[in-house]
């Protein structure tokens, strides 16, 4: 059987020409020598992209032009894609930049990697239409996008701080830089390719210069911050260096050409787009490589020039500190003055330069394209917790969660397991109480296609669905099998009895220590609570319904100590025969809702045709954050 691919969306590409287009090549080339791919790219793009698959059974699929539009573009990502998924059928779905274009889909595992949240800490990045876009509309949309990959510590804060997105959805993986290609040494065609950059000043002999690697992009790149500091250098310097600033337009540089054609700078060069092939010439032969942006998610040049043994000066802006460390020069990129004195400084001191220079060989180091494509992976393994309104629930295989029970069991550690359905997550909305009973049990365990249904929405993956009634059955055998002890306390009077009935009759080598009706005045319950401490069950199953049962449960778990407390609601009128459970396909179409309701319409009407559509906006707009604060 042929092993499933991943399918890799290779949109926005930028004709090649941007930081995102190198990471999409320098991924592609990793993740297809771990999967199969399916790749998706505009066919313009191809040429560029095939040749960056390793050999593989790989898969290409061709965009027509159109839908590299902008416009396009997003509509296509949001209403095409998802329809294209159904019948590529990947192992999962790889977006390169969710910072710019998402998926919202949940029929498959996904993840994404967001490269920088810059517009929401430079207002005036983009024009108004994109900045709504990436301010307003796409923060609600991460939060639906399953898992995330931050390619730095400062893009996981800003994503957690300016977006709203749980800390668990995120995964760290830097970026990484190409060790075969930018090394330290020399290579037989450096000159040749700085001379076609006429950047050689004899026949041997390199130009002195300092380098910017960025497109031409104001005020985000901070081209005209590095002029103003660059003028300010005394003439004897710059007459003695030239400024290389390396990158094609984008957004705004029409307002840095502006500035230069007013201020006329001297030996300011703007080479254009500068091919993969001639930039580890240029970082090698660099006095300085410069970084001084307003903000970077990562700023992969920084690394390949610390790769390629040149000395770098950097904003302190950003991820920039946290990517250089100590072996860059960092300086406040918006203090003109204090960018020109860190320039004078540098370049009037080689043992600096040098000393700068070791130390970013030896930080290049710590950056892998290979580690990061396998944290990218392993994003698309369900987690062993789903989070929902700020709540962690179990994510695993119901014999994961027996094993689990019989663990604690044999270390006689009291635990307090709670089912978690879509009216619980409802109740605790606003019951502050009942949330906090939820948030300090042991184990959570997710209940119904209700909760299924909320971690598709959020991005997330449900394993198994844990419910209490499907497990009460394996439970008992598994409390058999190990000679357990079980209490039970709760329902009617003669649904109590009831259970106890059948249970003594279908399953007679079940240890039943005690059980109780769930209708008791205080004295009763004092007589309850210390029968049940010495009756010393494995097992207590309380059925109360949400949220008294873990309020009993919360109230009384330091007293009983039982090893296993379970709060399971209406588990006992099913096997009491009270009430039929819904047919089997039923509850594999994750709608048993419906057959209860048909049966107690009268109690169960609300919480099933009013909390229902309630429950999922609230979903909706909460993710996985908490609604309000404990």
């Amino acid at each position: 059987m042929k092993p499933q691919a991943l399918l890799y969306v290779a949109m926005p590409y930028d004709q090649g020409k941007s930081g995102i287009s190198e990471y999409i090549r320098a991924t592609l080339s990793e993740l297809s020598k771990l999967s199969p791919i399916q790749l998706i790219a505009l066919k313009s793009d191809l040429p560029e992209l095939t040749p960056c698959l390793a050999p593989g059974a790989h898969q290409i699929i061709a965009l027509n032009l159109l839908w590299g539009n902008p416009l396009l573009s997003l509509l296509w990502f949001l209403l095409v894609l998802p329809f294209r998924l159904r019948k590529l059928a990947p192992r999962g779905v790889f977006i390169p930049a969710g910072n710019r274009r998402l998926l919202l889909q949940k029929a498959f595992p996904q993840i994404t990697t967001i490269h920088d949240l810059a517009p929401l800490r430079l207002t005036k990045k983009y024009d108004p239409l994109r900045q709504f876009y990436l301010t307003r509309l796409l923060p609600n949309m991460l939060k639906r996008a399953g898992k995330l990959v931050a390619i730095s510590q400062q893009t996981a804060d800003d994503l957690i701080e300016l977006a709203g997105i749980a800390p668990d959805q995120i995964a760290l993986a830097a970026n990484g830089y190409n060790a075969s290609r930018f090394l330290p040494a020399s290579a037989a065609d450096d000159f040749e390719r700085l001379r076609s950059l006429g950047l050689m000043q004899s026949e041997t002999t390199p130009t002195d210069y300092l380098l910017y690697v960025a497109r031409i992009e104001h005020p985000g790149k901070n081209h005209i911050g590095l002029l103003e500091a660059w003028m300010a250098l005394p003439a004897a310097l710059r007459k003695q260096n030239t400024l290389v600033l390396c990158g094609s337009d984008w957004k705004g540089a029409e307002v840095v050409h502006q500035w230069v054609a007013a201020h006329q700078p001297e030996n300011v060069i703007f080479t254009g787009f500068v091919s993969e092939a001639d930039l580890p010439a240029l970082y090698r032969h660099a006095q300085l490589y410069l970084q001084p942006s307003l903000y970077e998610g990562f700023g992969l040049p920084l690394v390949e020039a610390m790769a390629s043994g040149c000395p770098v000066l950097s904003s302190n802006r950003g991820a920039l500190p946290e990517v250089g460390g100590d072996a860059v020069c960092l300086v406040d990129p918006l203090e003109a003055g204090a960018l020109a004195m860190a320039l004078l400084n540098l370049l009037t001191d080689p043992a600096a330069r040098k000393q700068l220079a070791d130390k970013g060989l030896r930080r290049a180091q710590a950056f892998s394209w290979e580690r990061h494509a396998q944290i990218v992976l392993q994003g698309l393994a369900p987690s062993p917790s789903l989070r929902l309104q700020g709540l962690n629930l179990r994510n695993g295989h119901l014999t994961e969660v027996l094993a689990e029970m019989a663990e604690r069991i044999r270390s006689r550690i009291p635990t307090r397991l709670f089912y978690v359905n879509a009216d619980c997550l409802n109740l605790a909305w606003s019951d502050r109480d009942y949330r906090q009973a939820l948030q300090t049990a042991d184990l959570l365990l997710p209940d119904g296609s209700g909760v299924a249904l909320a971690a598709r929405l959020t991005g997330q993956s449900l394993i198994e669905n844990l419910n209490g009634t499907d497990m009460f059955v394996p439970l008992c055998d598994k409390a058999i099998e190990n000679g357990w002890r079980v209490w039970f306390l709760g329902g009617r009077p003669e649904v109590n009895e009831a259970l106890y009935e059948n249970l003594k009759q279908r399953k007679p080598a079940l240890q039943i220590a005690g059980h109780h009706h769930g209708y008791f005045d205080p004295q009763t319950e004092a007589e309850i609570v210390a029968k049940i401490r010495a009756d010393q069950p494995d097992l207590l199953f309380v059925a109360m319904g949400a949220p008294h049962q873990e309020r009993w449960i919360s109230k009384y778990a330091d007293v009983l100590q039982v090893p296993i407390m379970l709060g399971v609601g209406g588990l006992f009128d099913f096997y009491s025969g009270r009430i039929p459970r819904a047919p089997l396909m039923l509850r594999k179409l994750g709608l048993e809702w419906t057959w209860r309701l048909l049966q107690e319409p009268l109690r169960l009407w609300q919480r099933y045709l009013i909390g229902n559509p309630l429950f999922v906006l609230r979903t909706l707009r909460t993710g996985r954050q908490s609604p309000l604060r404990v």
